[in-house]
């Protein structure tokens, strides 16, 4: 059997691929399915700079920062997908000294910071005309937050 490979018809600029492989024999793919995940183009930026954020050395900030854990790298680039899914654009995505992540969402006078720490584990809190209305040390409930 002669190997194949076949991506199909990629429609958006912004589409993301990823590959499942079947067997391999020989170091040769015999099949591969490619899925595709349709993103916007904020969210696709948004992913884009979580990336860059794996570049990011030790010290990176000059006053001790530590290097952005791939945990919460990867957890965010999945908030993001799922809020991009919901329609939710992120306004603001940036690494912090301890590895964490910050995402933040604008929703009118709210604005939504989402922490992913450098064990992936999530927390988040919002404000109200810019004063501290909500805080959690868990995701539980920010869908519910956000719809507020």
């Amino acid at each position: 059997m002669n190997p194949s490979f076949s991506i199909g018809e990629l429609r958006n600029p912004h589409s993301v691929s990823s590959a499942y492989h079947g067997q391999v024999r020989q170091g040769w793919m015999d099949s591969a399915t490619i899925h595709k995940e349709t993103i916007s183009g904020n969210a696709w930026k948004v992913i884009e700079s979580l990336h860059s954020f794996r570049q990011l050395e030790e010290n990176w900030d000059s006053y001790g920062a530590a290097k952005p854990s791939e945990k919460a790298i990867s957890k965010a680039i999945n908030l993001v997908k799922q809020l991009d899914k919901a329609g939710r654009g992120v306004y603001f995505v940036a690494p912090g000294p301890n590895g964490e992540i910050v995402v933040e969402l604008r929703l009118g006078e709210c604005s939504v910071e989402i922490y992913f720490d450098e064990e992936g584990r999530g927390e988040y809190k919002r404000f109200k005309n810019g004063e501290l209305d909500y805080e959690s040390a868990t995701l539980h409930g920010v869908h519910e937050l956000l719809r507020t």
